[in-house]
């Protein structure tokens, strides 16, 4: 439902949240796809009576928004409606120099035009080129989105739930290039030395227009029954997603002195359809042990259609993924310091690709056994120890699997390949975990070893980038985590965590490796009479890719607070990256072409103002009266898709 943990928890109010579960390493319940865990939102539910609500107004530089919200509890009936809308903008810029090798052959001709005898032939021979493409250039993002949100809870009586709800989100994406480009050329020394002084061949200007459309509606219906035993409960839910994305862009090329020389017109649309069942059941046994068993079922329908200039280019594209499964859960204590619990899952996986030409139909299925096992032992009351070890499954969806030759640059083509088998990745960890007074420390170290992973793959032609995907590599990472928590005072607390891993990545053509870590580090500082300061900071290292690496990158915010009317409400004052600019990428790309086998490499500079300020007024308003203890109220979360920078759709 959204698109990220920080996502969910802003469009969940404060006040309804009960607690926030991380699942490093779930269980045989939850899906096997993924390799980031999971993360579970309990709610209050049924436990608050009466009318609240909250608005809340943000104004900036680069973006601003607008969201409300409104809850409503009588008697069994409870009501939730959100609604909010979004702006934002930026601009930034592209230096990049592209660098590829390839062979021509010399055209047949008569040595007459070399002033020699006119009857002889020229001899055809090969030469090889170095070819350069420079370009620079500026752009800007423009984009808007918005959601609307209705949850219905209906409590038949204390032992059955029934809920149901409605969310739509909107948003349009509009993306402005405008870039100069010089195409150079070098010829192969004699004796393959080296390569002459570059000749200019063309020169010319690109502008580029992308306009991005999204459309998603969610339905969901869950039904929740409580028995008589603690922890004894069915839950059977449904949810029904749709998504629509249309995405045209228009490329104009301009020579440097006369008039347009080339005008192309790329669209896509592409429909995802997803309809899920879901039955969850878990029975108390003797001797605190806890067995769950559950199924679940996923279809999926996706489709796409292009045009090029106006013209069917007959790639229209149907895929349909059926996911089946079941699970078996069982828990236990050893003795009184250790558990155990372990479990399985099956999943049955069918799909069929339906393209325009018949000849390229496919039809594949696959099934899976998901082991799981984690053994935990209390050290101390306040400290705990657990090793796990899980697989975990990423299917490929519609952004890996699209073939449609999405224009996402001036240079730059994307598109999928269908025949995408999904991932499989064993993943082994020991946690460490402790609190003590106003402190807590949780450390890991993990390993996870992945086959056929699904890699990005580029070659650059002429002066053009062309990227798809490929099960082609074998990933083997190892790592360590770090985080904790502290209140050095009363009124300040910090919260960090740091990760750093090493990568191997190889493949039949290419292979790298490299240690990537990230840090993380938050802060809040409470001066009293209701003035409050918060700051944040990430810093994320080199990423490793088969073919290259992608640019360091870090941010920081600075913000303060003031609550106001008796703290329902508040404003705010809020910095992004107030001592830094810009934020600058250096990524570096370099392979050999598939078919020729020589050498290519791609240097891109890329600039991203991101300094902003904005200015934030939220306003609580109702009154909320305790009534029973709070419910876990449960919902479909499907992290069984390796999603790509589209979320899934093209």
């Amino acid at each position: 439902m959204a698109g990220s943990v920080a996502d969910a928890l802003k469009q969940i109010p404060a006040d309804v949240i009960k607690s926030v579960e991380v699942i490093t390493s779930p269980s045989a319940k939850y899906d096997a796809e993924g390799t980031a865990g999971i993360v579970n939102i309990i709610t209050k539910k049924n436990s608050l009576q009466g009318v609240t609500g909250s608005v809340a107004l943000t104004g900036g530089t680069r973006s601003s928004n607008a969201n409300t919200n409104l809850s409503l509890k009588q008697g069994k009936v409870g009501v939730n409606v959100n609604a909010g809308a979004n702006r934002f903008y930026s601009k930034g810029g592209m230096d990049m120099t592209q660098i590829n090798q390839a062979i021509y052959k010399d055209n047949p001709r008569t040595l007459q035009e070399e002033g020699d005898n006119p009857n002889t032939l020229f001899i055809e021979k090969e030469r090889t080129t170095e070819n350069t493409t420079s370009q620079l250039g500026t752009s800007t993002v423009d984009g808007m989105f918005g959601f609307g949100q209705l949850g219905l809870d209906y409590d038949i009586n204390e032992k059955n739930t029934l809920s149901a709800g409605i969310r739509v989100n909107s948003g349009s994406f509009k993306l402005r290039s405008h870039q100069q480009a010089d195409f150079t050329q070098a010829d192969q020394n004699e004796g393959k030395t080296g390569f002459t002084q570059p000749r200019l061949l063309d020169q010319y200007r690109l502008s580029m227009k992308n306009n991005n459309k999204r459309l998603s509606m969610d339905l969901n219906m869950d039904y929740t029954h409580l028995f008589k035993k603690p922890q004894q409960e069915l839950t059977l839910l449904a949810l029904y997603s749709q998504t629509q994305q249309d995405n045209n862009v228009n490329q104009t090329r301009y020579e440097m002195e006369g008039p347009v020389r080339a005008i192309t017109l790329n669209e896509n649309e592409g429909l995802n359809k997803e309809l899920t069942f879901q039955a969850d059941y878990a029975h108390p046994m003797p001797k605190n042990t806890l067995l769950e068993i559950g199924a679940k079922g996923i279809l999926r329908d996706v489709s796409s259609e292009s045009l090029y200039n106006g013209v069917d280019l007959n790639s229209g594209f149907s895929y349909d993924q059926n996911v089946l499964a079941s699970y078996l859960s069982y828990g236990f204590n050893l003795n009184k310091k250790t558990a155990l619990k372990f479990g399985g899952r099956y999943e049955f996986t069918d799909v069929a690709g339906d393209f325009v030409n018949p000849a390229q139909d496919f039809t594949t299925n696959y099934d899976n056994f998901i082991p799981n096992i984690t053994l935990a032992y209390d050290l101390k009351p306040n400290m705990k120890l657990r090793t796990t070890f899980t697989q975990r499954i990423q299917r490929p969806q519609l952004f890996f699997l699209n073939p449609y030759r999405q224009q996402q640059g001036p240079n730059l083509v994307v598109f999928g390949n269908p025949r995408l088998d999904a991932e499989l990745t064993d993943a082994y960890e020991i946690n460490y975990s402790t609190f003590f007074k106003t402190s807590s420390i949780n450390a890991s170290a993990y390993m996870r070893i992945t086959d056929n992973a699904i890699e990005q793959v580029s070659e650059v032609t002429n002066d053009t980038t062309f990227v798809t995907f490929n099960n082609i590599a074998k990933n083997k990472t190892y790592g360590v985590t770090l985080s904790g928590s502290t209140k050095p005072v009363p009124a300040w607390n910090v919260n960090g965590n740091v990760n750093v891993y090493y990568v191997e990545l190889n493949a039949p053509f290419a292979s790298n490796s490299g240690v990537m870590y990230n840090i993380n580090v938050s802060s809040g500082y409470t001066f009293g009479k209701g003035i409050s300061a918060q700051f944040s900071g990430a810093f994320n290292s080199r990423r490793v890719s088969l073919q290259g690496k992608n640019s360091s990158f870090s941010n920081h915010n600075l913000a303060i607070r003031k609550e106001l009317f008796e703290k329902k409400g508040s404003i705010s004052l809020g910095m992004d990256n107030p001592f830094r600019a810009a934020l600058k990428f250096d990524n570096r790309m370099a392979g050999y072409n598939q078919t020729t086998g020589l050498p290519f490499s791609t240097n891109a500079l890329i600039t991203q103002y991101n300094r902003g300020f904005r200015m934030s007024f939220e306003y609580r308003f109702g009154k909320l009266q305790q009534q029973g203890p709070p419910k876990r109220k449960k919902s479909i979360r499907n992290d069984d898709a390796k999603q790509g920078d589209t979320g899934g759709v093209q």
